[in-house]
């Protein structure tokens, strides 16, 4: 039996985002690194969509704080103080034309100051939260410490047919083919995003479609307002 609930995975360290991150990849990665299939995760399917939303980010009063990995790659012994130039090779460091990104290290988006990441979903709570229990980390960039867990907490919400799909004030919770979109949601919402992308695992390759999808700064407050936002009035 199929159940609606939400969410709530800690972290403690800045998280890394490339895109929007959908409960359903996440569960299909931990299914595959416990030795299973990819599709098989505790999710109910809606018309062949996985009834998972995007994440939405718990922030502090501040908000979150953007951030770039960036590493100092060339030096110019001109543009230095003379102090420092001192240690510099006695040949001039001076380079031609490069990209504006040669000293980026990543293309993840770091954010620092998100205290916590909520998805809806429906289907096996339960299940749901061992398999989510198994993230070391949440986002990219695991390794070196981003997105580093620190506990899950799994609440039943009141049951209803889209949980996963439709959030809030009717805004799309999740990334979907236009069509979906337009049979179970307000065609016009001003929150919702027309794109070319893809509605299932894995969401970096495979064949694009146009979809409706949220913006993740609608999809990110305080814990307060995620709470509002998802429906668990008495949860704070």
């Amino acid at each position: 039996m199929s159940t609606s609930f939400a969410l709530r995975i800690g972290i403690d360290t800045p998280i890394a985002l490339q895109r929007l991150l959908h409960l359903d990849s996440l569960l299909c990665s931990l299914a595959v690194t416990a030795g299973g299939r990819w599709d098989d995760i505790p999710l109910k399917r809606y018309e062949g969509i996985w009834q998972g939303s995007a994440a939405m980010l718990e922030v502090g009063p501040f908000g979150p704080v953007y951030g770039q990995q960036v590493r100092l790659k060339h030096v110019r012994k001109d543009a230095v103080p003379a102090a420092v130039a001192k240690g510099l090779p006695k040949e001039d460091r001076v380079i031609g034309p490069m990209s504006l990104e040669r000293n980026q290290l990543t293309p993840y988006s770091c954010l620092s100051g998100v205290r916590a990441v909520w998805f809806t979903g429906r289907g096996d709570p339960d299940t749901v939260s061992e398999l989510a229990s198994q993230a070391p980390s949440i986002g990219g960039m695991g390794r070196t410490g981003y997105g580093r867990t620190t506990g899950v907490e799994v609440m039943v919400v009141d049951d209803a047919a889209l949980t996963g799909l439709v959030v809030g004030n009717g805004r799309p919770a999740r990334t979907m083919p236009v069509d979906l979109w337009e049979r179970i949601g307000d065609a016009e919402h001003p929150q919702r995003v027309v794109s070319d992308e893809r509605t299932s695992p894995p969401y970096w390759t495979g064949r694009e479609e146009p979809c409706v999808s949220p913006m993740q700064v609608d999809l990110m407050g305080t814990r307060a307002e995620l709470v509002s936002m998802i429906g668990l009035h008495w949860h704070l």
